[in-house]
């Protein structure tokens, strides 16, 4: 499987807008199996958790590496990460999509 670094990537997604690329990949997560999802939010966890145990032991101007380092981690890691579980239900969210669109 490919890495995505942005839903604009996902060809199947290429025609939706922003916040329909959004939704859908919402609607795909949902779809995603108890194990997978559990698996998701552990990488998600063990990424997110350093970043904010290093913004709770600093108190000076020093606060604002830990919170690049969360900003990187979510957009350069995490992002990807789910992109990559969700990308196989794709087809199956937006055929869904579509139907609650009318």
């Amino acid at each position: 499987m490919k890495f995505y670094f942005s839903s604009a990537d996902v060809t199947q997604l290429a025609s939706f807008s922003p916040v329909e690329r959004r939704q859908i990949i919402e609607m795909a997560a949902s779809k995603l199996a108890a194990p997978e999802k559990l698996l998701l939010n552990i990488i998600k966890l063990l990424i997110l958790i350093p970043p904010f145990i290093m913004l709770a032991r600093i108190d000076s101007w020093w606060l604002f590496l830990p919170l690049a380092l969360l900003l990187v981690g979510y957009f350069v890691i995490v992002r990807p990460i789910t992109l990559y579980f969700v990308v196989k239900h794709i087809d199956e969210a937006i055929k869904q999509f579509k139907r609650t669109q009318g």
